[in-house]
């Protein structure tokens, strides 16, 4: 054992050495070369002609530097909103852009740089500022990708030809597509959040204008004598900065100059390492050493608290006008509040999702303030189950709105099964009657039973879905008005409603997968009964897919004509229900990632119910 822990411990000292001693060595072992590959005398007059460069090339390229360290500054702006640091964008970006001047120059750019960012944030953990290093350091490579493959279709060359710029984009897509599909990883006991989409295609953006302006100094600063066209010098830029930074040689000195020297050739040595020199000390020199003089004074402790995000309290639990916000109480569901105005909302992975209408306040002051703190998270603004009104008023914001499902409410004080139109309806309540199936209401639920009931129904139905739609839970349930279906002794089914002052609200139904035709219609007509003996107005059955238009399709090539048929037999008023985000790029890339947290709920808890099938489906009995 004693081995074992010796050996162990000589491996992690091996490992630490290496990770300083290998860049080193890759980049002596490149300067070599290319001292070896010089033309004898090439340095003569190099520094005559970097004397001789206009005044001109060195303003544009301090001015191109000036705009590739705006796009570094922002890569941390937007890794601070993603690991929800609340720091001031101002003191982020500062400090992202000092940690990378101070790490791209002296190496070790992870460990540098975290050590910067916390000297200068003091309301920033070492640990904290570690990972914001690390995510640094991957999202840049990955917008890298991008842009070598971007660069390489307009200007391809024989380090970046066509098909290898394909293959860059399309690696750097799959990635976001991973990212969407995979919001969250579990590893060890912990769970990791992935950037989102929307924060990958913005460090996308930020690294082609960063990588463009760079090498756009470094052309400035090459003689004039030197005659390459900019496009011609791109790809060799991009692929030299790539050499640079995974062989993490200091400065990327070494593989830099190397591969420049490899993929331009027809430029003279003499005038690339003008360019050169010229290029570390406007792009190198000059920014280290005014990070350097940052650090001397890091940013004052600011007030890193957010309000406007807050957990549910129990009078925010049921909106006395919707009893279907009942739903907020799973799901990590939380109050984002505004000035004058509350709504309840949820956090799939790539949005932040508004649910129903505003628990109270104006919808417009809700909106703005999602919009504005779904942006300081990388999240899509995304207001889901609004009513036709609200959806106006999202509109009138500026907002793209999709109609996405239909709420099928019966009245109460009204509702008969007499008519033709409810002759299905009267089919099966007779099948369930003559079954000899009874319903209960009841005040004590038998969980246990209803929980064997509920891994029944799975087995034969498939995984219950979640987030939108209520699973099975005592602890989420008992607030719920609960039925329950028996035939004889025997618990053949059961289904919850969410309840508020003018009615109730389909939740979660089970029905065993040999219960009697019909145990489902039964069970909704005694729950439409009890509403009427409490002088509720309405009973939502919840809501049915559009019938036309790109999700009415899905859910038709989903197979929801059970569940349509089902409640269509009730004969009740359907009352459309909205989707909004601020772009309709946003809204469909929005409504996906909710499609998918849907399907793949955080909690292990069981659910289904007829409730959002525009993105579900069940085997309706």
């Amino acid at each position: 054992m004693q081995s074992r822990q010796t050996a162990g411990a000589v491996l992690r000292k091996l490992w630490h050495v290496s990770r300083v001693t290998v860049p080193l060595g890759i980049g002596a072992f490149c300067v070599w070369v290319v001292f070896q590959s010089l033309t004898p005398g090439v340095f003569d007059g190099v520094g005559h002609a970097v004397h001789a460069l206009k005044l001109w090339q060195w303003v544009g390229a301090f001015a191109a530097t000036g705009v590739s360290f705006w796009a570094l500054a922002r890569y941390d702006l937007v890794l601070h909103r993603h690991f929800r640091t609340n720091i001031p964008a101002r003191h982020a970006s500062i400090s992202g852009a000092a940690a990378i001047a101070i790490g791209q120059t002296i190496g070790m750019g992870v460990i540098s740089g975290a050590f910067v960012r916390w000297r200068m944030l003091p309301d920033l953990s070492l640990g904290a500022a570690t990972k914001i290093s690390v995510a640094v350091a991957a999202t840049f490579l990955l917008g890298l990708v991008l842009t070598a493959g971007v660069i390489g279709l307009l200007a391809p060359s024989e380090g970046l030809t066509i098909p290898l710029s394909l293959l860059a984009i399309l690696t750097f897509f799959l990635s976001a597509v991973l990212t969407l599909k995979f919001a969250h990883l579990e590893a060890f006991g912990r769970t990791l959040r992935l950037p989102s989409v929307k924060a990958l295609m913005t460090i996308g953006g930020l690294t082609m204008i960063d990588v463009v302006f760079a090498g756009l100094a470094f052309w400035l600063l090459l003689p004039a004598g030197a005659a390459v066209d900019l496009l011609v010098l791109m790809p060799a830029f991009v692929l030299a900065l790539g050499a640079g930074i995974v062989t993490g040689a200091p400065g990327g000195v070494g593989p830099f100059e190397l591969t420049l020297l490899v993929l331009l050739p027809e430029v003279p040595q003499q005038d690339l390492l003008v360019g050169i020199v010229s290029y570390r000390l406007v792009y190198y020199a000059v920014p280290t050493v005014l990070a350097a003089a940052l650090l001397i004074r890091p940013f004052p402790a600011a007030n890193l608290s957010d309000t406007r995000l807050q957990a549910l309290k129990d009078e925010d639990h049921t909106d006395q006008t919707n009893a279907e916000t009942g739903l907020l109480r799973q799901s990590g569901a939380r109050v984002l509040r505004a000035r004058n105005a509350a709504i309840g909302v949820l956090s799939p992975g790539q949005s932040l999702c508004a649910l129903f209408n505003p628990l109270h306040g104006a919808t417009e002051e809700c909106l703005n303030v999602l919009q504005h703190v779904a942006h300081q998270r990388n999240d899509i603004a995304l207001f889901y189950k609004a009513t036709a009104r609200d959806a106006v008023k999202a509109r009138r914001l500026g907002w793209s709105v999709v109609h996405v499902a239909d709420d099928v409410v019966v009245d109460v004080p009204g509702f008969t099964t007499d008519g033709p139109q409810r002759r299905q309806l009267r089919r099966k309540l007779r099948q369930a009657s003559k079954a000899g199936v009874n319903i209960i209401p009841t005040e004590a639920p038998p969980w246990v039973e209803m929980g064997q009931l509920d891994q029944a129904w799975q087995k034969a139905n498939g995984p219950a879905r979640g987030v939108t739609m209520g699973r099975f839970c005592p602890r989420y349930l008992r607030h719920q008005r609960v039925f329950l279906a028996m035939q004889g002794s025997v618990l053949v089914g059961f289904s919850t409603f969410h309840h508020a002052s003018n009615g109730l609200c389909l939740d979660v139904t089970r029905v065993a997968p040999d219960a009697p035709h019909g145990t489902m219609h039964l069970l909704m007509v005694a729950a439409i009964e009890f509403a009427k003996g409490e002088a509720c107005q309405t009973l939502s059955l919840a809501a049915l897919p559009p019938a036309s238009g790109p999700l009415g399709w899905l859910a038709s090539r989903c197979g929801a004509d059970g569940l349509r048929q089902f409640k269509t037999s009730f004969a009740a008023r359907r009352l459309p229900r909205y989707a909004a985000a601020p772009s309709s790029p946003e809204l469909w890339l929005a409504l996906v990632d909710l499609w998918l947290a849907i399907r793949r709920p955080k909690s292990n808890s069981s659910q289904v119910h007829h409730e959002d099938y525009e993105f579900d489906y069940i085997k309706s009995p």
